[in-house]
């Protein structure tokens, strides 16, 4: 799963404080809980934003 979004302190702000290994629990709207582990983490730069958008789009679309 990739997850991207701005980094605004209020929505994505503790993202800084994530490393490899380290748990994640995401709540979806009706409350179901889905428990992720850290493998990686990757902070683009403009150029390379739109590009990755795509690759992840596609990646989604062909699962």
């Amino acid at each position: 799963m990739v997850i991207a979004g701005h980094n605004y302190e209020r929505h994505f702000g503790e993202l800084t404080n994530l490393q490899p290994g380290k748990e994640v629990t995401l709540q979806t709207m009706d409350g179901q809980e889905y428990c992720y582990q850290v493998a990686t983490l990757e902070t683009l730069t403009a150029p390379y934003r739109e590009e990755r958008r795509r690759e992840a789009s596609e990646a989604v679309k062909n699962e």
